[in-house]
């Protein structure tokens, strides 16, 4: 049986219809702080059944009515159905599937339903007994719990364990019984204020009576007969009294036999509890004996499976070295064949690399002589061009001045031209006025043009002189041209067949390098293939010794096992003869304890018969110290002391006699009437506060009774439950810390209910200690497996754990999960949490967001699909 899927519809932050898939195994809850992760909590709690407001965290129930945001406006109703998978029938129902819907109105009204059909919340709360899924039921583990536990405190977790066992209502119960307790003793305090003074007037009331003489022999017959008839009532209650008295007696006997039985039952139980104890111990011993020798019989043969591979290992290692010892023998040969041909093949080569040396050297020496005469012809050729130069340079000179001169005469004619006109100008004033400077300047310049001439003719000689000189040195300068030319073809041609001779040089002596290095390899590997196989002769030497010595080892190591196992069947049949014995005495123990219970159950029986024989004697005891305070304050006379008739039938007649009396007394008039009367009232107050009285010491009674018995139930209820958590502890405890034991302690065993609890723990390795001392870490840890120990005492088909595992580290969460996984096969766990480890081991995840603020989103991964 589990949940199937939870619908929420308006239920506090979860506005809108959202669903809830959950399968069996590990579902865990995530979503930042606010979210509305816990609201997932409140409302499977709420459809339960819970009414406890505090525990739905709200003020009122409307709470859990959304309540609207500062964008979105309340709702006036809100629902939750939870779908549960009843597959093994725990629920009472026919159906494999049970819905359980709860809904809410903000007015007030609430409905519920089962499977779609109207119901009371009883019938929900009566459909979920002793299914470990009600509302009051340890199905919800929250972090407080464990601080509760870790609290200093201690009354915490007695609240706890007070709830475990089913009595946490008992001190409320309890306590309202001690007030209505207390409420009668001040009654009857009052009453007995009031009939003291009801006493006091009736004495008055006499004492005027008796003043009236005419009533004197009437009061005195009165009197004789009221005093008789109280006689007859005290012979009568001490009639009665007797046989208590006597029965009262008996039961303080039976009650010091009883206890003799249980201080005996008792002995016996040390006794057999010793042995107990002690066969525990050999059967520890043997266990732990038996443990190790089956740990050596694994490492046996855990050493023979070793050997035998480790054999099949060398075999396939010897067939290797076989295999290669054969391949080295052909590659033997082929590196002989081929050190043969490689070495052949050298002797040709080395004819004809001295053959192309000897053509090297004297193509080089072809080539450097005509390099030589190159260069020769290379430097007259510089000194032609030099001279050329020059020659040019000259001649150009030569034509400057030539040119310079052409110019310079043309100059002077053309001024001898302009001054020859100015002279046959007779018009012109300026030739007129300077005919004599110009006459002179005419004479100058004609003897200029006589010089330029003479400079020109030498000038051109000078120019053709060097031309034919220029002209000799072109065609020298051609001639050689054309030779170095001719050097500079053949040189070429010589540099290129023996550019060709070095390269085939070099070709010859690296082919040569390269048939040495081959040789050389081939003989290096010849060698190394020599080592090879001398190496792997004495590999497969070396490895037959050890198959020999394996398999000797692996038939001493069978012997071993062999005597082992004898060893082994012995301590097993102890063990199991030790069981036998250690069972008997347990059932001895069972029955013993069995018997105790008993005897103390006709101990209280006794105790609570006796209490009841007790209140009557002290009832007829007061009724007869009422009679005689009546008659002594009334007449002043010792009742004891006067003689009583034993015969009954005359407390009729003095009734009888007494009314007739009384009647008598009425008959002679009114004398006073208002002492009578006051007399009368006050004797009827006496009676109903007497009556008053008897009930409240009724009530009294009843209400001691009730506490004891409330007393009682609560601590047998707390007992049983203590040692079942205690059972459960040695169990979850184990699961956290193995090897580790656990356990409570109450401080004071003669009073359970009140007593403080001590938590001891005791982890590998380390001695028994109080939860208090142990590091945080195994406090926390120790606090969860005292949490799963209270709820295995009723285990639920789910279980929702709200952050508990936030105190825990790394290394503890490992623990904390794993022991999650082992209890999820029977149970299902919604996990509410923040660690991402715990998250990993689940097997769906759930995340709670709030896109739209105050509103709460979910979002559906599961892991093993993504996985």
């Amino acid at each position: 049986m589990y949940i199937r899927k939870i619908e929420l519809q308006g239920f506090k932050s979860f506005l809108n219809k959202t669903t809830i898939n959950l399968e069996r195994g590990v579902t865990t809850i995530v979503g930042p702080n606010g979210c509305g992760k816990t609201n997932i909590i409140d409302a499977v709690r709420w459809v339960l059944g819970e009414q406890k407001k505090s525990t739905l965290r709200s003020n009122k129930m409307e709470d859990v009515i959304f309540n609207g945001t500062s964008k979105l406006k309340p709702i006036n109703f809100c629902q939750v159905k939870l779908t549960i998978e009843n597959d093994r029938k725990k629920l009472p129902l026919e159906y494999a599937e049970v819905e359980i819907c709860r809904k809410l109105f903000r007015s007030g009204e609430s409905e519920y339903y089962i499977n779609k059909n109207s119901c009371r919340l009883k019938d929900i709360y009566e459909l979920f007994i002793d299914t470990g899924m009600g509302s009051d039921a340890y199905s919800v583990i929250e972090l407080k719990m464990i601080e509760n536990i870790l609290s200093n405190d201690n009354s915490n977790f007695k609240k706890m364990l007070d709830e475990a066992a089913g009595i946490s209502n008992y001190n409320q119960q309890r306590k309202n019984t001690n007030n209505k307790l207390n409420a009668v003793n001040r009654d009857l305090e009052r009453v007995n204020d009031i009939i003291f003074e009801i006493d006091k007037n009736i004495k008055l009331l006499n004492l005027q009576m008796k003043r009236y003489k005419r009533h004197s022999k009437l009061n005195k017959d009165l009197m004789d007969n009221e005093i008789k008839l109280a006689s007859l009532k005290l012979l009568k209650l001490t009639n009665q009294e007797t046989p208590l008295i006597t029965s009262f007696n008996s039961k303080n006997e039976d009650e010091s036999e009883i206890i003799k039985k249980i201080e005996k039952a008792n002995n016996t139980l040390n006794s057999k509890e010793k042995k107990q104890n002690d066969l525990l111990v050999k059967i520890n011993d043997i266990k732990q004996k038996v443990d190790t020798n089956k740990d050596i019989m694994f490492n046996y043969n855990t050493d023979i499976i070793k050997l035998n591979e480790k054999q099949k290992y060398n075999n396939s290692q010897i067939e290797y070295y076989k295999d290669q010892l054969s391949q080295s023998d052909i590659n033997d040969s082929h590196f002989q064949k081929k050190s043969t041909e490689l070495k052949n093949k050298l002797k040709k080569i080395l004819p004809l690399i001295d053959s192309h040396e000897k053509i090297y050297k004297k193509s080089k020496e072809e080539l450097n002589k005509f390099k030589l005469n190159n260069q020769t012809q290379t430097a007259l050729l510089n000194e032609a061009n030099s001279n050329q130069y020059d020659y040019i340079k000259n001649i150009s000179d030569s034509k400057s001045k030539v040119d310079f001169y052409n110019q310079n005469l043309d100059d002077l004619n053309k001024h001898l031209i302009d001054l020859e006109k100015f002279r046959y100008d007779k018009n012109c004033k300026f030739c007129i006025d300077n005919g004599k400077e110009q006459i002179n300047e005419t004479k100058s310049i004609k003897g200029k043009i006589k010089e330029a001439k003479t400079n020109l003719k030498n000038a051109k000689k000078i120019f053709e002189s060097y031309t034919k000189k220029y002209n000799v040195k072109l065609k020298e300068i051609e001639k050689i041209k054309i030779e170095q030319q001719n050097l500079n073809e053949t040189t070429e041609k010589l540099d290129e067949e023996f550019q060709n001779l070095k390269i085939k040089k070099i070709e010859l002596y690296k082919e040569k390098e390269g048939l040495n290095f081959r040789i050389t390899s081939i003989l290096e590997n010849h060698n190394e293939l020599k080592s090879n196989v001398i190496n792997f002769e004495k590999n497969i030497e070396r490895l037959n010794k050890h198959n020999i010595d394996n398999d000797k080892n692996i038939i001493l190591i069978k012997k071993k096992i062999e005597k082992l196992k004898k060893v082994l069947n012995d301590d097993i049949n102890k063990l199991n003869d030790l069981d036998n014995k250690y069972n008997i005495i347990n059932n001895d123990i069972k029955r013993v304890r069995n018997d105790i219970l008993l005897i103390q159950q006709q101990k209280e029986t006794k105790i609570a018969d006796k209490q009841n024989i007790e209140i009557k004697i002290n009832h007829i005891k007061n009724e007869k110290k009422i009679i005689e305070n009546f008659i002594n304050e009334k007449y002043n006379i010792d009742i004891m002391s006067s003689t009583i008739s034993s015969d009954s039938n005359e407390l009729d007649n003095l009734n009888d006699k007494i009314l007739q009396i009384k009647k008598s007394i009425e008959n002679i008039g009114p004398i006073n009437m208002a002492v009578e009367n006051e007399y009368k009232t006050e004797k009827e107050r006496f009676d109903f506060l007497s009556d008053q009285k008897n009930d409240l010491l009724e009530s009294e009674h009843a209400l001691l009774k009730t506490i004891k018995q409330l007393d009682l139930d609560a601590k047998l209820k707390f007992i049983d439950s203590f040692n079942l958590i205690n059972k459960n502890l040695e169990k979850t405890f184990n699961m956290f810390f193995e090897g580790g034991k656990s356990y409570l302690k109450l401080m004071d065993e003669s009073n359970p209910l009140e007593s403080a609890v001590e938590i001891v723990a005791k982890p590998p390795g380390k001695k028994n200690k109080s939860l208090k001392m142990l590091s945080s870490g195994e406090k926390a840890l120790s606090a969860t497996a005292i949490l799963f120990a209270i709820y295995l005492k009723k285990p639920s088909p789910f279980c929702i754990l709200d952050e508990i595992d936030s105190p825990l580290d790394d290394n503890n969460i490992k623990k904390f999960t794993d022991v999650i996984k082992s209890f999820s096969k029977t149970t299902q766990f919604i996990i509410i949490t923040h660690n991402k480890l715990t998250m990993q081991e689940c097997d769906s995840m759930y995340g709670i967001t709030q896109s739209t603020k105050g509103v709460s989103d979910v979002v559906s991964v599961k892991l093993s699909e993504v996985s």
